[in-house]
């Protein structure tokens, strides 16, 4: 008689190639054995389409198998149900159910593509159990195998909403694959939903209504196996009554500041609108008050500066209010628009030139030339770090190339140095 023979059960810790049953003897196949595809299925899926090509009918049976329906249910309440293979290879075709056993009985055995855990088959050791990435299979439920920076983040697809509005908050795992298997639970308090259990790739992401204005976060539990990992994610503003009409501008500057003359620049802030009341401000990351002005003092020069300033009303909006920047030179800055402007220097110093000729001046260069022409037969300047000097009165100094053209545009800032007699003059200017 021809025996049959499960192959592909790797999955479940059995060798393709041979079965234990009966009293224990070790059956290998040969040329005359009737060999059957291990059938593997979609979870949850349906199995009722009689004909459905991913559908294999065959199953083991007490006749082929008696051993391995020992300490089994009766056959009263075993039913051969076909399974849907969750496989696109192999292509094949629908078998007829040929159990012919006394009682009926019949074991159909169901596996997915994440784990494979033999149902009430006593065939399987436990040994042979697929185990999630990173989780021991001897840990208990609920246990953490790790920090959940380590497993994946959280964060919000937008950090400011207004009340009534509804953001996304965004899931990304280290290994993607494991949403495959995994169960997550949001829970986002004080928003709608505040809570909601999604599964596989459906709790990437989790989107949240709020219509009270606040601050407030998130947080997932992914389950993966046995092992939770409790992710939390920043929190979001949600503001309320709007706040509109706020200007924020320095004081008695306009666009370049010398910090060597003056260190110190005040900003103050105007024209702020709100249907609430109670406007604090909060200046360069500190405690919100109710100072409209602020001062920087400068040390260095910058091409461009400005404090940070968030307002504030009892409705809990935070608006963030862009301050006008303005660019601190070390020295006075002088303007450079065309080939033929100079910076005439008449004492030792630090300077700036504010380089804006017009794009495309020097046609394809990429370098230019630096001149200076002095009324002293000492002297030294560095423009752009670098440095031309002079012994003969009167005469014409050039630094050929070695000045990037892109610092002659866009009202670039170049630091320059003199060192010069008192009383004496050095002007210069840059060409091709």
């Amino acid at each position: 008689m021809n025996k049959k023979i499960y192959i592909g059960m790797a999955a479940f810790g059995v060798a393709a190639s041979f079965w234990a049953c009966g009293s224990g003897d070790i059956l290998e196949p040969n040329a005359g054995d009737d060999v059957m595809g291990i059938v593997v299925s979609n979870e949850g899926g349906d199995t009722s389409e009689v004909g459905d090509p991913s559908i294999i009918w065959d199953v083991m049976t007490k006749e082929n198998c008696p051993r391995c329906f020992e300490g089994s249910v009766s056959s009263s309440s075993r039913k051969t149900q076909p399974v849907r293979s969750s496989s696109s290879s192999g292509g094949s075709n629908p078998q007829s159910a040929t159990s012919s056993s006394d009682d009926g009985g019949s074991i159909v055995i169901k596996s997915s593509s994440s784990s494979a855990t033999p149902e009430s088959s006593p065939s399987v050791s436990s040994s042979s159990k697929t185990v999630n990435p990173g989780v021991s299979s001897s840990s208990g439920g609920g246990a953490n195998p790790g920090p959940s920076s380590d497993f994946g983040t959280c964060s919000p697809a937008r950090s400011v909403i207004s009340k009534g509005d509804t953001v996304s908050w965004i899931l990304k795992l280290k290994d993607p694959t494991q949403m495959i298997s995994a169960t997550t639970t949001w829970k986002a308090l004080g928003g709608d939903p505040e809570t909601n259990k999604a599964s596989g790739m459906n709790g990437r992401t989790q989107n949240v209504k709020y219509i009270a204005s606040g601050q407030y976060t998130a947080s997932a539990t992914v389950s993966v196996g046995p092992a939770n990992y409790n992710i939390s994610c920043p929190a979001i503003q949600v503001n309320g009554e709007p706040i509109t009409g706020c200007v924020c501008a320095p004081e008695g500057v306009t666009g370049a500041v010398n910090y060597l003359k003056t260190p110190d620049v005040k900003w103050t802030v105007t024209g702020c609108k709100t249907g609430a009341t109670v406007m604090t401000y909060s200046w360069d990351g500190g405690a919100a008050g109710a100072e409209t002005s602020f001062t920087k003092t400068f040390s260095a020069a910058t091409a461009s500066a400005a404090p940070t300033l968030f307002v504030a009303n009892n409705d809990n909006t935070l608006q963030e209010v862009a301050c006008t920047p303005v660019k601190v030179t070390e020295g006075e800055e002088f303007k450079i628009e065309t080939t033929q402007d100079k910076a005439v220097f008449k004492e030792s110093g630090s300077y700036a030139i504010s380089a804006n000729l017009p794009s495309g001046w020097h046609n394809t260069d990429t370098e230019c030339n630096v001149y200076c022409n002095a009324s002293t037969s000492n002297f030294t300047v560095t423009i752009d770090e670098i440095e031309l000097s002079g012994k003969v009165s009167g005469q014409t100094y050039v630094a050929k190339g070695g000045m990037p053209v892109a610092h002659t545009v866009d009202g670039y800032s170049i630091p320059v140095k003199v060192e010069i007699p008192a009383g004496d003059s050095v002007s210069c200017g840059v060409n091709w």
